[in-house]
């Protein structure tokens, strides 16, 4: 280096150069090592260093440096030593440099072995959530030994860190209402980040509650109530609470949408609706202010089946039944004061709910039509004019008489086999020639009655000589408007009645009709509509046979409060009868629009088939199966399995077969296949007359009997040896039991020894043997 000066005179002078050595750093050392880095610290030598000395570090892992070296340059200590391996030993020297002069001699450290690194982190607990409101969600998940800190990942972003807490929590905020979010955490050290631990359950935000709840219509019946999102998204579940006010307790429904119609509602009377919104995880909001809500005043439903019935002394009894409506208080009873057109203008009398009949004393002789209509709580009479039946006033009655059954005065009709039943009212059917059966235009009242046109003629003749009285009618081309219905019963003199009573149907299309009545080939199908608050009766007739179906659904016993229940006689499905049975050739399907197979509230309805047995000799026509015999069976499919668990009961004087059923399917009349010999049998055998003891006559008889035999049939009794003993015919008297009192054709007794009966029952063939022991 060179060195300037001033002289005496003040001038600078400039000696010549020469070199300034360095010192090499005093006690040197380690101030801390880590996995990569380290830092040195040193002392200065004693006599220090120039301010400007640069202390270059070498670090490498050999001991003669010769392999890679980590450099390091400071001006001042500590200096940091970076970029190192972990877990590995580590050789340092240094020396000082003085602008670019020669350096110092090195400085030799004691070798160092930097620190391993930690492993990563385990994989956390699942992360469980807590909501915090209807924007934020708080997740905690447990502490993990080792970890410096965490990152966060959204579960439907697992790669994209969203967070890096320090301890394992965290919380989310900004996020959607009634919205679910999942989350998963990792470990995090200098070694990195651990396993990723599994999803969150998803945990949904809570909703808002609905705002603006109003109502968008209100009737009579039911109520539409309407609310707004509230910053919810679409699909949101809202829950509603409808209540009486003043009652803490209700009906709740849910819906997804943001509007409820609620049916079902009572007339003229006031309800609170409260509405929740619920989010995905089925926690309720604040409900929204309660929304009182007035019903309006309905129009009650009609009285049904309405008829008027002719009694001594001048009075007509009257019949009803009540309207499947609620609140019904009353009824209000008017009728024609004889003029053919009834006034409803000021009630002949108003009569209380529980009344179903009432007994009018008429002034004296003449025809009376009577009209009835439904008082409702709210003060509203139901307006219509067509439940309206007619009967004469008489002095005596005499003679036979019968009245409409079905269909009901004032149902609405439609189809092109409608059934018009009728039964007696007075006298009996051996009173009885025929019924015949009319109608005329009830607005038309001084038009003749005429004869409905049979649709079957041939097998249900208009007038009908024999019961059940019955025609179907095809209404399809009539004009749709009222019609008045009339039975007019003839004694076997040809007596006609010559003032029968009356009842008023109205013929129209079928979307209106309460019966629909349509034949499709041979097969008859009713439609009716029936009501679950009032017991309900369907009757319908075959076009080729004989056979009705009465069909009796107590009320309750509906899952609905109407439907629509079908029911068809003989239709065209192909009978598998069950194993030990024999079918009778009467099926019958019942079925509900709704669905429904099993009643309702543990109720039963009555079904009654109707059997033929024109020539009343016991026995099923056109079968050789006994009446008496007869059981009704339901099944699911014609294909069984059928099933005879409807306690059915034969009643053999009406030709009728009642029955008691849970549930709607096919039911039909079979009888035990001994009507075809299979179970035909005799006993005792052998036969020891006088014995006393098992093998002696039954009880009540004397000789051998043959039991489960058919209607008709032909016994004979035969040797061994094959000569023919005795021949006995089985008629229906015999009740399929039948006794040989031992004796051969000529009286004389029958000896010892092995006899064999021939059963014949039509094709059918039956061998018994029989043994005789005298």
């Amino acid at each position: 280096m060179a060195i300037a000066y001033a002289d005496s005179s003040g001038i600078e002078v400039e000696s010549g150069y020469f070199s300034k050595y360095v010192s090499t750093p005093a006690t040197a050392g380690y101030g801390a090592v880590y996995q990569t880095s380290a830092t040195i610290t040193a002392a200065e030598a004693t006599v220090p260093n120039p301010s400007a000395t640069v202390y270059e570090v070498e670090v490498s892992t050999a001991s003669d440096f010769s392999l890679a070296t980590v450099y390091a340059s400071t001006t001042a200590w500590p200096a940091a030593v970076s970029g190192l391996a972990n877990g590995t030993t580590y050789y340092t020297r240094l020396r000082a440099v003085y602008m670019g002069e020669d350096p110092s001699p090195y400085a030799l450290l004691a070798s160092f072995v930097t620190l391993m690194l930690p492993p990563v982190p385990g994989q956390p607990s699942q992360p469980t959530a807590l909501v915090l409101g209807v924007s934020s969600i708080a997740w905690n998940w447990s502490a993990l030994s080792g970890a410096t800190g965490y990152e966060v990942y959204l579960a439907t972003a697992p790669g994209l860190v969203v967070d890096s807490p320090v301890m394992p929590a965290y919380i989310r905020e900004g996020l959607t209402p009634n919205t679910t979010y999942s989350i998963m955490a990792a470990g995090v050290n200098g070694s990195g980040a651990g396993a990723v631990s599994l999803a969150a359950v998803p945990a949904a935000t809570l909703a808002n509650p609905p705002a603006g709840v109003s109502t968008a219509a209100v009737y009579a019946t039911s109520a539409t109530v309407t609310w707004g999102l509230n910053g919810n998204p679409d699909g949101t579940m809202a829950r509603m609470l409808r209540r009486l006010p003043g009652v803490e307790t209700g009906a709740t429904f849910t819906t997804a949408g943001t509007s409820y119609t609620d049916t079902g509602l009572l007339g003229c009377t006031t309800y609170d609706f409260l509405i929740w919104n619920v989010n995905r995880a089925g926690v309720d909001t604040a409900n929204a202010s309660v929304l009182s809500v007035l019903t309006g005043s309905p129009v009650p439903l009609t009285p049904g089946n309405f008829t008027a019935q002719s009694l001594s002394g001048y009075r007509i009894a009257l019949a009803w039944e009540p309207p499947p409506y609620e609140g019904i208080t009353g009824y209000n009873l008017y009728y024609d004061n004889g003029t053919s057109t009834v006034s409803y203008t000021a009630p002949l009398d108003t009569l209380p709910a529980g009344q179903l009949s009432y007994t009018a004393a008429m002034p004296g002789v003449g025809n009376y039509k009577f009209g009835l209509r439904a008082i409702h709580r709210c003060g509203i009479e139901d307006p219509n004019t067509r439940i309206v039946a007619s009967a004469p006033s008489l002095y005596s009655l005499t003679g036979v008489k019968a009245a409409i059954k079905i269909p009901q005065s004032g149902k609405r009709i439609n189809g092109n086999s409608v059934t018009v039943m009728a039964e007696l009212v007075l006298g009996t059917e051996a009173d009885t020639r025929d019924i015949r059966f009319e109608y005329k235009i009830s607005t038309a009242p001084d038009s003749a009655w005429a004869a409905i046109p049979p649709k079957n003629a041939a097998t249900h003749p208009n007038p009908d000589p024999a019961s059940p009285y019955f025609i179907l009618w095809n209404v399809d081309g009539l004009a749709q408007t009222s019609y008045d219905l009339r039975a007019v019963a003839a004694d076997r003199g040809g007596l006609a009645d010559a003032s029968p009573a009356a009842i008023t149907v109205d013929i129209t299309d079928q979307n209106n009709a309460d019966i629909k009545e349509n034949a499709s080939g041979n097969t008859v199908t009713k439609e009716q509509d029936v009501s679950s608050l009032v017991d309900n009766t369907i009757q319908t007739g075959d076009g080729d046979s004989q056979q009705m179906t009465t069909l009796l659904i107590p009320a309750n016993a509906l899952d609905t409060s109407t439907a629509a229940v079908s029911v068809t006689n003989n239709p065209d499905v192909t009978l598998v009868p069950p194993a030990d049975a024999q079918s009778a050739g009467v099926v019958t399907e019942i079925s509900l629009s709704n669905g429904q197979t099993q009643l309702a509230n543990g109720r039963t309805a009555d079904v009654t088939l109707v059997y033929s047995d024109v020539d009343n000799d016991g026995i099923v026509d056109g079968t050789t199966l006994l009446a008496n015999q007869l059981v009704m069976y339901s099944a699911e499919s014609p294909n069984g399995p059928w099933s005879s668990d409807l306690s059915s009961e034969v009643d053999a004087t009406n030709n009728k077969v009642h029955g008691h059923t849970t549930h709607f399917s096919f039911f039909a009349l079979f009888a035990p296949m001994s009507a075809d010999l299979n179970s035909a049998k005799a006993y005792p055998v052998p036969w020891k007359p006088g014995s006393g003891g098992r093998f002696d006559s039954p009880t009540g008889v004397t000789g051998m009997v043959f039991d489960n035999l058919t209607a008709t049939a032909e016994i004979r009794i035969y040797t061994i040896a094959g000569g023919l003993v005795r021949k006995l015919d089985v008629t229906a008297a015999d009740g399929g039991y039948k006794v040989w009192d031992g004796k051969n054709s000529s009286g004389s007794k029958a000896a010892s020894g092995i006899y064999l009966a021939h059963i014949k029952s039509g094709s059918k063939v039956k061998i018994l043997k029989l043994a005789i022991e005298r």
